[in-house]
């Protein structure tokens, strides 16, 4: 048989249901219908009508229903929107304007704020990304610039030439 006030399936010896333990002992008792000439449509069991309308079980802790037919009741949470303040959405992937690289190349050329700045832009998160990448590049053209001199003077050691004899060499006619 099915309890009247869940739908569950219990053994029909039982007295009380072990879904929901509604008793069975008050329940009105249910006779078999009497034969009808015409058969009747058939209509929806009464444990349909109380699923739709059973309470809310406590989930098994475990992301599954306590009983068939459970649904979790649907919270709806509100969130208050923050305050939107002007420049604070910052697109970091918008494209820069040709300005923006004109005044990039600007300040690297001045000596030790420039190489600074290009740190900054090249590391920081709220950098643009196109600064960003821009920064690197220039970084990159840097270390390579570096490596070239090193090399350049490391080779003009080897070579046994130095700046001094070069220079002493030079006369003036």
């Amino acid at each position: 048989m099915f309890c009247p006030n869940c739908g569950k399936n219990v053994p029909d010896d039982s007295k009380f249901c072990d879904g929901c333990g509604f008793s069975f002992a008050n329940a009105e008792p249910t006779s078999a219908p009497e034969p009808a000439a015409e058969p009747a449509p058939a209509a929806e069991p009464a444990y349909a009508q109380q699923y739709a309308q059973a309470p809310q079980m406590p989930s098994s802790g475990y992301g599954q229903a306590a009983q068939p037919g459970y649904m979790p009741p649907v919270q709806q949470t509100v969130y208050a929107a923050p305050p939107v303040y002007p420049g604070s959405m910052v697109n970091l992937d918008a494209p820069l304007g040709v300005g923006s690289y004109m005044m990039m190349s600007l300040v690297q050329c001045i000596p030790l704020v420039g190489f600074i700045m290009l740190l900054v832009w090249a590391f920081s998160r709220n950098a643009n990304t196109n600064k960003k990448n821009y920064a690197r590049a220039a970084l990159i053209w840097w270390l390579i610039g570096l490596g070239l001199a090193v090399l350049s003077v490391v080779v003009m050691l080897l070579l046994g030439v130095s700046l001094g004899s070069l220079v002493g060499e030079i006369s003036y006619y």
